[in-house]
């Protein structure tokens, strides 16, 4: 299993700009409903 905090892969700047404002709006919804990334996350994998 690989470290954590290991450098990975380059990262494209391309993906990185796709999965930024999705990646705003969990932050977003966090602060406005006051729950935890975590929690947000379950609740869209269970709609997925």
């Amino acid at each position: 299993m690989r470290d954590k905090w290991e450098k990975g892969d380059p990262v494209n700047l391309s993906d990185l700009l796709k999965i930024t404002p999705v990646a705003n709006e969990i932050v977003r919804l966090g602060q406005e409903l006051n729950m935890k990334y975590s929690d947000i996350m379950w609740i869209v994998t269970e709609i997925i």
